[in-house]
């Protein structure tokens, strides 16, 4: 009864477990999608201002007159009063000084310590989107910087474009997730200061989350894009569970991270599962209550089948005794097995076999299976079935049985049925044993002798050895004293081996000893060693462990030598590394060769296609160069090439933009998520430095120096298009910027050229 109800109680508390893991799992996914609500609306948002800030960057400073906008705090303001949120937009200069905003009053203020700047300050990103801690400025109430930096053509920091969002510009889209009056969501910054809660809390604002211990701490630390976490909150007190989530995308390459989290109170969350675990606990108790009832009139039927029982044991000993007799003279134990009562008798001789006194553990046929070894045990009750249910005569068999101080053994079991009921049902089964431990014995060490010969005398040139754990003493094979470089005799001593090997391949050999001796792993090294002659050899160890009665008693293995092999895969591995870095490299400038071009742009396209992000490409042509190599000779004429790719290479900045020589004197640029107004800002570098570089061109009817031609194309890929597109499009504009007179670049994208700027290399494509 009292395993009924433990089964039950069990029962119950499973189910109970399962459904409080199931109720915080449900309200873990209500909190990650609201979580997911608030950062796509914060990235469309985040991203609305960084296009306001983009757009106001390129008039200011990149557009055909920059710096010449008329009435430019009207347009700050009118740009602020249309952006929800923003309270104040501010242009800065390098040394953080405002010479712009819609706010007057702060026109000519020094912000080079703010929040907002410093960070812009010491590593500009010009397509980054930099996010301030939040702050207090002097209108008192806490806000957020938002900026972008704003760079030279050669990338050096030249100012700032700001905006300050006020908190409330958060409000509408956290407040429509709140689906709970205890929920909570909040946004923080990555370095631990929470600037916007709601519900509203002023604690949040003044109080640093990321601290050891912290909830958000811990997310931080992981490392991970979305965390759910239980635990005490720094900020409101109580036990909490939520769903951190980071707002970083891509496309605004921010510096640091925005963490989006959704929280409920635990308490809440488990305050319904509470009160179902109540009422079926209660239930449990009012049936136990019942059941405890009936115990009494079961208990008392019990002790009448009690004293049946020992009335049929005495009977049983009784009969055991006569046998006893019988078989003493055979030196045979005796077992009876009453299977109809599950009840066994057994002889004084087979007690003493087991290393018992009579009768000193109950025996029954679950601990007669107990004691029979678990290696041979299916063996044992298959052919013990096969002759219960008839399909056998006898049953007889060799197998071990555990003696009472824990070692095993041998005896020859043999066993028939004595009895069946008047259905054919097996109801008593007589056997003997016989201890057969000594010949066991002597057969074990004969067949491990043979073993050890059989193994090493199947390996083909290959030494064997064996190391006999208890004395330390080592076996070798002929072939393993050759390997050594030793005359065939004694063995060395096993740390003498040991010490022939180099400190790296001791220890690993060392640790796979231990290994095998302790868990019986086998191992399969290769290592490096010297011998007695100084001779530096690569040797294949192998080795396992041979264990007897559940304990490691030796090692046994093999020595190769295999030193030409490891020599000859060293070399061949150098060989391979060399062919792989010709195949994809110039032989001329140094730089990727065509066929590297063609596998970074099929990889990069599908690359760009699955992330949705724009991939650029510049196709530049050194203009005239036939006439150069007519004027100067064709050995100038490689060293024109090799100078050029040199300067293009200092052109390229950023991790993966990637300068290939894409035949004869033309060179590819690929660069990887840019559009293109990134890929003209790298097309106006390589211009002027080629220009700046002024390497003497006599012949060249473009200018008395040696010029580029450039052509600019820049698409995201998709289905519809392929990579020939993209190639097609930057050699039409190559072709374009040829026919307008070269020393130039022009763009693939559709529009009327602009009026003719100060630069004769600023034109489009129509």
């Amino acid at each position: 009864m009292a395993l009924a109800l433990l089964v039950l109680l069990g029962t119950m508390a499973c189910k109970l477990w399962r459904e409080h893991g199931l109720n915080r799992e449900k309200e873990f996914d209500r909190l990650q999608t609201q979580a997911r609500v608030v950062d796509e609306n914060l990235i469309r948002q985040l991203q609305g201002v960084n296009r306001a800030l983009a757009g106001l960057r390129y008039d200011l400073y990149y557009s055909d007159h920059p710096g010449e906008t008329p009435n430019m705090s009207r347009r700050l303001q009118l740009l602020a009063d249309a952006m929800p949120g923003v309270r104040d937009l501010s242009i800065l200069d390098k040394s953080g000084i405002v010479i712009g905003s819609n706010n007057k009053s702060a026109l000519g203020a020094d912000l080079h310590q703010s929040p907002y700047f410093e960070i812009p300050q010491a590593s500009p990103d010009y397509a980054a989107l930099y996010i301030s801690p939040n702050y207090l400025p002097s209108s008192g109430f806490y806000a957020v910087g938002v900026s972008k930096a704003v760079s030279e053509v050669d990338g050096q920091f030249i100012g700032l474009i700001s905006a300050t969002l006020e908190p409330s510009y958060f409000d509408t889209v956290m407040q429509s997730v709140l689906y709970a009056p205890d929920m909570t969501v909040s946004i923080t910054h990555n370095d631990g200061r929470v600037f916007i809660m709601i519900p509203p809390n002023v604690k949040s604002l003044n109080t640093n989350i990321n601290v050891p211990g912290a909830l958000f701490h811990r997310h931080v630390q992981s490392g991970q894009t979305i965390s759910q976490l239980v635990g005490q909150s720094k900020v409101l007190g109580d036990q909490r569970m939520l769903v951190f989530r980071n707002i970083q995308p891509a496309e605004l390459r921010m510096y640091a991270p925005l963490t989006v989290s959704v929280s409920r109170n635990l308490a809440e969350v488990d305050a319904i599962w509470w009160d179902e675990a109540k009422l079926n606990l209660g239930l449990l108790a009012a049936f136990g209550t019942i059941a405890c009832i009936g115990l009494a009139y079961i208990h008392k039927h019990r002790r009448a089948m009690h004293l049946a029982h020992i009335e049929i044991q005495e009977a049983l000993k009784e009969t055991a005794q006569r046998f006893e007799f019988g078989l003493k003279g055979a030196d045979l134990g005796l077992w009876d097995w009453n299977m109809a009562k599950n009840t066994m008798v057994f002889s004084d001789r087979l007690w003493q076999m087991l290393g018992y006194q009579p009768n000193e553990i109950l025996l029954r046929g679950g601990l007669w299976w107990q004691l029979l070894h678990p290696q041979e045990l299916p063996v044992l009750r298959a052919a013990f079935i096969a002759h219960i249910k008839g399909h056998s005569p006898s049953y007889k068999l060799e197998h071990r049985v555990r003696h009472k101080d824990g070692h095993w053994i041998w005896v020859l079991d043999h066993a028939m049925v004595a009895a069946r009921d008047e259905k054919g049902r097996v109801t008593r089964v007589l056997g003997t044993h016989m201890d057969v431990s000594e010949r066991k014995q002597a057969e074990a060490h004969l067949a491990a002798a043979t073993a050890l010969q059989r193994r090493t005398g199947e390996i083909a040139k290959i030494g064997g050895w064996e190391l006999d754990l208890s004395n330390m003493l080592q076996t070798w094979t002929p072939e393993v004293f050759l390997i050594y470089d030793l005359s065939v005799g004694t063995p060395l001593s096993l740390d003498e081996s040991l010490n022939c090997y180099t400190p790296d391949s001791r220890h690993k050999l060392e640790q796979a000893m231990a290994e095998a001796i302790r868990y019986g792993t086998p191992w399969a090294l290769e290592l490096q060693m010297t011998t007695t002659a100084a001779r530096q050899v690569w040797v294949h160890s192998h080795g396992e462990a041979i264990v007897q009665e559940g304990h490691t008693v030796r090692l046994e293995g093999t020595l190769q030598d295999i030193t030409e092999r490891m020599q000859f895969q060293a070399e061949l591995q150098r060989a391979n590394e060399q062919l792989a870095e010709l195949s994809v490299t110039d032989g001329l400038t140094g730089v990727g060769n065509r066929r590297f071009f063609d596998q970074c742009l099929a990889s990069e396209w599908a690359r760009s296609m699955r992330q949705e992000q724009s991939l650029a490409l510049l196709m530049i042509d050194i203009d005239h160069f036939k006439l150069y190599n007519d004027a100067y000779g064709h050995l100038s004429g490689d060293n024109c090439l090799r100078e050029v790719a040199r300067i293009l290479n200092t052109c390229i900045c950023r991790p993966g933009e990637l300068l290939m020589r894409y035949g004869g004197e033309e060179f590819a640029v690929l660069l990887l998520d840019t559009d293109i107004a990134g890929a003209t800002v790298v097309a106006r570098r390589c211009l002027e430095r080629i220009r700046h570089a002024g390497q003497p061109h006599k012949n060249s009817p473009t200018a008395s120096h040696v010029t580029l031609s450039v052509g600019i194309a820049s698409v995201i890929p998709h289905k519809d298009i392929s990579e020939q597109d993209l190639l097609e499009q930057a050699d039409a504009a190559l072709y374009e910027a040829k026919r307008q007179g070269r020393d130039r670049h022009m763009c693939a994208t559709q529009g009327p050229p602009p009026a003719p700027g100060p630069s004769q290399s600023e034109f489009y494509l129509g």
